[in-house]
This record gives structure tokens, C-alpha cells and sequence, in this order.
């Protein structure tokens, strides 16, 4: 997922599949990018993601399903800057 400035809020949607019972947990952290960002809902499939700054962020969504196994899979997301003006010269009169 890649975002602009001044956005700085993100939904990621995760799911879990469980073939042999059901899914028990969610949990959504991160693993890489800078230190500013809340995870509204952490324990929820689907949450946003909220006060991102520019860079590059890994998440990690690990499910565990009802006997304790767990999955885990990384959605990775991209704060560009602001998108500023340029400044125009056409030169002397």
C-alpha cells in the first residue's frame, strides 16, 4: 500500500484460513519502518493505521487458530512525502 502526505492513515485487511478448525486470533504489529504509527485495532483483522510519517513500513499479521498453531504473512506500506509545488522561472524580462 503507498500513501501521500499529508494521508497518514492506512486500512490494512488481513484474513486467516484455518483448514483444520478455526482461527482463534489475530495480532497485527510491526516489524520495520520508523517509530511514529498507532495500530488502532492490533488484534483485529482489519484496522487502520494511524499518525504515519514518510517511509517505509513492514506489518506482520500473525493468526493463531483454536489448538495454538500460528501463521504469519507482512504487508509492507510506503509514506511518500508531501507533494510539493515546484518554483517556475521564465528568466529576465
Amino acid at each position: 500500500k503507498t500513501i501521500t502526505l499529508p494521508t497518514n492513515t492506512v486500512t490494512v485487511t488481513g484474513s486467516g484460513i484455518d483448514p483444520d478448525g478455526t482461527i482463534s486470533g489475530y495480532q497485527w504489529t510491526k516489524l520495520t519502518g520508523p517509530a511514529t504509527y498507532t495500530i488502532a485495532t492490533p488484534t483485529q483483522a482489519q484496522t487502520a493505521i494511524n499518525n504515519l510519517v514518510q517511509g517505509v513500513y513492514t506489518f506482520e499479521l500473525r493468526v493463531t487458530d483454536n489448538q495454538g498453531a500460528t501463521g504469519k504473512d507482512t504487508v509492507q506500506v510506503t509514506v511518500n512525502a508531501a507533494n510539493q509545488s515546484p518554483t517556475a522561472n521564465a528568466g529576465s524580462d
